[in-house]
Protein backbone atom coordinates (compact mmCIF):
# COMPACT_ATOMS: atom_id res chain seq x y z
CA UNK A 1 0.00 0.00 0.00
CA UNK A 2 1.19 3.32 -1.03
CA UNK A 3 2.01 6.18 1.97
CA UNK A 4 -0.10 8.55 1.44
CA UNK A 5 2.20 11.10 2.81
CA UNK A 6 4.21 9.83 0.22
CA UNK A 7 1.84 10.53 -2.96
CA UNK A 8 0.92 13.90 -1.34
CA UNK A 9 4.56 14.79 -1.54
CA UNK A 10 5.24 13.55 -4.83
CA UNK A 11 2.04 15.53 -6.45
CA UNK A 12 3.31 18.34 -4.83
CA UNK A 13 6.74 17.92 -6.71
CA UNK A 14 4.64 17.08 -9.61
CA UNK A 15 3.33 20.53 -9.51
CA UNK A 16 6.07 22.14 -8.90
CA UNK A 17 8.20 21.36 -11.87
CA UNK A 18 5.00 22.05 -14.16
CA UNK A 19 5.42 25.31 -12.28
CA UNK A 20 8.82 25.67 -13.03
CA UNK A 21 9.05 24.84 -16.84
CA UNK A 22 5.80 27.50 -17.24
CA UNK A 23 7.88 30.28 -15.42
CA UNK A 24 11.17 28.95 -17.44
CA UNK A 25 9.33 29.23 -20.48
CA UNK A 26 7.06 32.69 -19.90
CA UNK A 27 10.38 34.07 -18.58
CA UNK A 28 12.22 33.46 -21.66
CA UNK A 29 9.84 34.38 -24.24
CA UNK A 30 9.79 37.81 -22.07
CA UNK A 31 13.30 38.32 -21.95
CA UNK A 32 13.56 38.02 -25.84
CA UNK A 33 10.46 40.33 -26.64
CA UNK A 34 12.44 42.82 -24.31
CA UNK A 35 15.51 42.07 -26.60
CA UNK A 36 13.63 42.37 -29.77
CA UNK A 37 12.06 45.75 -28.85
CA UNK A 38 15.38 46.93 -28.22
CA UNK A 39 16.88 45.77 -31.33
CA UNK A 40 14.18 47.49 -33.01
CA UNK A 41 14.34 50.44 -31.72
CA UNK A 42 18.04 50.43 -32.40
CA UNK A 43 17.29 49.36 -36.47
CA UNK A 44 15.13 52.17 -36.84
CA UNK A 45 17.12 54.58 -35.29
CA UNK A 46 20.23 54.10 -37.54
CA UNK A 47 18.84 51.89 -40.47
CA UNK A 48 16.01 54.05 -41.43
CA UNK A 49 15.85 57.54 -41.89
CA UNK A 50 13.85 60.13 -41.15
CA UNK A 51 12.15 60.07 -44.81
CA UNK A 52 11.29 56.58 -43.84
CA UNK A 53 8.91 56.96 -40.90
CA UNK A 54 7.00 59.63 -43.40
CA UNK A 55 6.57 57.54 -46.31
CA UNK A 56 3.50 55.27 -46.58
CA UNK A 57 3.76 51.74 -47.67
CA UNK A 58 2.45 51.06 -50.57
CA UNK A 59 -1.54 49.70 -50.79
CA UNK A 60 -1.99 46.93 -53.63
CA UNK A 61 -4.56 48.06 -55.93
CA UNK A 62 -5.96 47.32 -58.93
CA UNK A 63 -6.19 49.92 -61.90
CA UNK A 64 -9.28 49.09 -64.45
CA UNK A 65 -8.95 50.27 -67.98
CA UNK A 66 -12.37 51.99 -68.97
CA UNK A 67 -14.44 50.54 -71.90
CA UNK A 68 -14.97 53.53 -74.33
CA UNK A 69 -17.87 51.69 -76.44
CA UNK A 70 -17.09 52.89 -80.62
CA UNK A 71 -19.32 55.36 -81.81
CA UNK A 72 -20.97 53.90 -85.20
CA UNK A 73 -21.07 57.04 -88.05
CA UNK A 74 -23.98 55.91 -90.04
CA UNK A 75 -24.07 57.50 -93.68
CA UNK A 76 -27.25 58.64 -95.39
CA UNK A 77 -28.77 56.34 -97.23
CA UNK A 78 -28.37 56.98 -101.20
CA UNK A 79 -30.21 54.64 -103.79
CA UNK A 80 -28.23 54.20 -106.68
CA UNK A 81 -29.44 51.80 -108.62
CA UNK A 82 -27.56 48.70 -107.49
CA UNK A 83 -27.16 45.17 -109.86
CA UNK A 84 -27.92 42.59 -107.45
CA UNK A 85 -25.38 39.69 -107.51
CA UNK A 86 -26.90 36.00 -107.74
CA UNK A 87 -25.59 33.01 -106.37
CA UNK A 88 -25.44 30.10 -108.80
CA UNK A 89 -27.09 27.71 -106.11
CA UNK A 90 -30.25 29.67 -105.04
CA UNK A 91 -30.21 33.32 -107.22
CA UNK A 92 -30.57 34.92 -104.16
CA UNK A 93 -28.86 38.50 -103.85
CA UNK A 94 -25.34 38.43 -101.63
CA UNK A 95 -25.77 40.98 -99.31
CA UNK A 96 -22.20 42.53 -97.82
CA UNK A 97 -22.18 41.98 -93.82
CA UNK A 98 -19.89 44.65 -91.89
CA UNK A 99 -17.41 43.19 -89.53
CA UNK A 100 -17.81 44.26 -86.23
CA UNK A 101 -15.49 44.22 -83.55
CA UNK A 102 -16.42 43.67 -80.12
CA UNK A 103 -14.18 45.79 -77.54
CA UNK A 104 -12.51 44.10 -74.85
CA UNK A 105 -12.25 45.31 -71.27
CA UNK A 106 -8.23 45.19 -70.58
CA UNK A 107 -7.45 44.91 -66.62
CA UNK A 108 -4.04 46.16 -65.91
CA UNK A 109 -3.29 45.30 -62.05
CA UNK A 110 -0.03 47.00 -60.59
CA UNK A 111 2.32 44.77 -58.90
CA UNK A 112 1.53 44.23 -55.09
CA UNK A 113 4.39 45.77 -53.92
CA UNK A 114 6.41 43.61 -50.75
CA UNK A 115 6.35 45.48 -46.91
CA UNK A 116 8.43 47.71 -46.24
CA UNK A 117 11.12 47.56 -43.51
CA UNK A 118 9.15 50.37 -41.76
CA UNK A 119 5.97 48.06 -42.01
CA UNK A 120 7.56 45.23 -40.37
CA UNK A 121 9.38 47.42 -37.53
CA UNK A 122 5.98 48.82 -36.61
CA UNK A 123 4.47 45.14 -36.72
CA UNK A 124 7.40 43.91 -34.80
CA UNK A 125 6.70 46.78 -31.84
CA UNK A 126 3.25 45.84 -31.52
CA UNK A 127 3.49 42.36 -31.06
CA UNK A 128 6.60 42.71 -28.62
CA UNK A 129 4.62 45.46 -26.66
CA UNK A 130 1.39 43.28 -26.35
CA UNK A 131 3.42 40.12 -25.53
CA UNK A 132 5.62 42.10 -22.96
CA UNK A 133 2.38 43.20 -21.39
CA UNK A 134 0.70 39.37 -21.16
CA UNK A 135 3.92 37.81 -20.46
CA UNK A 136 4.61 40.22 -17.03
CA UNK A 137 1.08 39.30 -16.17
CA UNK A 138 1.15 35.69 -16.71
CA UNK A 139 4.48 35.60 -14.86
CA UNK A 140 3.06 37.14 -11.86
CA UNK A 141 -0.43 34.49 -11.60
CA UNK A 142 2.69 31.61 -12.33
CA UNK A 143 4.61 32.62 -9.03
CA UNK A 144 1.22 33.21 -6.95
CA UNK A 145 0.74 29.57 -8.20
CA UNK A 146 3.99 28.22 -7.07
CA UNK A 147 3.62 30.24 -3.68
CA UNK A 148 0.09 28.85 -3.11
CA UNK A 149 1.62 25.42 -3.52
CA UNK A 150 4.41 25.67 -1.40
CA UNK A 151 2.34 27.40 1.48
CA UNK A 152 0.09 24.53 0.73
CA UNK A 153 2.68 22.41 0.63
CA UNK A 154 4.76 23.23 4.05
CA UNK A 155 7.72 23.68 1.94
CA UNK A 156 10.76 25.42 2.32
CA UNK A 157 11.99 28.08 -0.20
CA UNK A 158 8.72 30.22 0.22
CA UNK A 159 11.14 33.38 0.61
CA UNK A 160 13.08 33.17 -2.49
CA UNK A 161 9.67 32.99 -4.34
CA UNK A 162 7.78 35.83 -2.38
CA UNK A 163 10.26 37.91 -2.74
CA UNK A 164 10.62 37.12 -6.65
CA UNK A 165 6.69 37.79 -6.52
CA UNK A 166 7.17 41.38 -5.25
CA UNK A 167 9.49 41.88 -8.12
CA UNK A 168 7.52 40.72 -10.54
CA UNK A 169 4.96 42.81 -9.81
CA UNK A 170 7.07 45.39 -9.95
CA UNK A 171 8.43 44.56 -13.10
CA UNK A 172 4.93 44.44 -14.48
CA UNK A 173 3.89 47.73 -13.13
CA UNK A 174 7.39 48.93 -15.22
CA UNK A 175 6.34 47.54 -18.37
CA UNK A 176 3.16 48.71 -18.29
CA UNK A 177 2.71 51.32 -21.11
CA UNK A 178 1.44 53.82 -19.64
CA UNK A 179 1.68 56.65 -21.97
CA UNK A 180 -0.88 54.70 -24.14
CA UNK A 181 -2.98 54.08 -21.64
CA UNK A 182 -3.52 58.01 -19.26
CA UNK A 183 -1.85 60.54 -21.66
CA UNK A 184 -4.50 63.22 -22.66
CA UNK A 185 -4.67 65.89 -24.76
CA UNK A 186 -5.19 69.19 -24.21
CA UNK A 187 -6.00 72.39 -26.48
CA UNK A 188 -3.64 75.26 -25.58
CA UNK A 189 -4.49 79.45 -26.17
CA UNK A 190 -2.40 79.41 -29.33
CA UNK A 191 -4.58 76.54 -30.59
CA UNK A 192 -1.67 74.21 -30.51
CA UNK A 193 -2.69 70.08 -29.54
CA UNK A 194 -0.38 69.40 -26.32
CA UNK A 195 -0.31 66.05 -24.44
CA UNK A 196 0.24 66.26 -20.44
CA UNK A 197 2.97 64.29 -19.42
CA UNK A 198 2.65 60.86 -17.94
CA UNK A 199 5.44 58.37 -16.78
CA UNK A 200 5.99 56.00 -19.94
CA UNK A 201 6.15 52.47 -19.03
CA UNK A 202 9.14 50.30 -20.78
CA UNK A 203 7.12 48.87 -23.62
CA UNK A 204 7.53 51.36 -26.72
CA UNK A 205 4.34 52.08 -28.41
CA UNK A 206 4.75 52.56 -32.06
CA UNK A 207 3.39 56.53 -32.03
CA UNK A 208 5.87 57.47 -29.40
CA UNK A 209 8.90 55.60 -31.11
CA UNK A 210 7.64 57.15 -34.81
CA UNK A 211 7.78 60.55 -32.92
CA UNK A 212 10.69 60.85 -30.76
CA UNK A 213 13.43 58.07 -32.35
CA UNK A 214 15.32 61.30 -34.67
CA UNK A 215 14.47 63.60 -32.70
CA UNK A 216 17.20 63.17 -30.41
CA UNK A 217 17.70 66.28 -27.81
CA UNK A 218 20.89 68.37 -27.92
CA UNK A 219 21.22 69.06 -24.63
CA UNK A 220 23.09 66.47 -22.27
CA UNK A 221 20.19 66.01 -19.59
CA UNK A 222 17.59 65.42 -22.62
CA UNK A 223 20.27 63.07 -24.03
CA UNK A 224 20.31 61.11 -20.25
CA UNK A 225 16.61 60.37 -20.74
CA UNK A 226 16.31 59.80 -24.50
CA UNK A 227 18.52 56.77 -23.73
CA UNK A 228 17.42 55.96 -20.46
CA UNK A 229 13.88 56.02 -22.02
CA UNK A 230 15.03 53.81 -24.84
CA UNK A 231 17.79 51.54 -24.24
CA UNK A 232 18.71 51.93 -20.17
CA UNK A 233 14.71 50.77 -19.21
CA UNK A 234 14.36 47.86 -21.41
CA UNK A 235 17.63 46.92 -20.35
CA UNK A 236 16.53 46.98 -16.64
CA UNK A 237 13.95 45.27 -17.37
CA UNK A 238 15.85 42.12 -18.54
CA UNK A 239 17.85 42.63 -15.65
CA UNK A 240 14.68 42.53 -13.40
CA UNK A 241 13.23 39.12 -15.27
CA UNK A 242 16.66 37.77 -14.46
CA UNK A 243 16.88 38.46 -10.98
CA UNK A 244 13.11 36.88 -10.59
CA UNK A 245 14.06 33.76 -12.42
CA UNK A 246 17.30 33.15 -10.17
CA UNK A 247 15.60 34.04 -7.25
CA UNK A 248 12.47 31.91 -7.98
CA UNK A 249 14.55 28.55 -9.11
CA UNK A 250 16.64 28.95 -5.88
CA UNK A 251 13.30 29.01 -3.95
CA UNK A 252 12.23 25.91 -6.23
CA UNK A 253 15.27 23.88 -5.90
CA UNK A 254 15.07 23.91 -1.54
CA UNK A 255 11.42 22.86 -2.48
CA UNK A 256 12.22 20.03 -4.66
CA UNK A 257 15.36 18.71 -2.39
CA UNK A 258 17.82 19.98 -5.25
CA UNK A 259 19.56 22.27 -3.44
CA UNK A 260 22.68 20.95 -1.93
CA UNK A 261 22.78 23.27 1.17
CA UNK A 262 24.44 22.19 4.68
CA UNK A 263 20.61 22.52 4.94
CA UNK A 264 20.25 19.62 3.29
CA UNK A 265 22.66 16.63 4.85
CA UNK A 266 20.89 13.67 3.08
CA UNK A 267 22.26 15.52 -0.58
CA UNK A 268 25.75 15.84 1.07
CA UNK A 269 28.47 13.39 0.49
Amino acid sequence: MIDPALATAADYADALLVARRTKNLVALVLLILLLTQLGLFLSLKYAVGPEGLTRLAPVPAVVIAPVVSPRVVIPPVVSPPVTPTTTVADGIPAAASPSVSTPVATVSPSAVAAPSAVDLIKLGMSVSMFGGLVLSILLVLVLILIAHIMLVGRLIGVSPVISSLVVALFLALLLFPWQSLLVTSRIDSAGMDNANFVPPGILYSWSEVASRVHATPADVSGQVLYWARFVAAPVLAMILVLRVQIRSGRGLRQALGEDVTPDNPKFVN
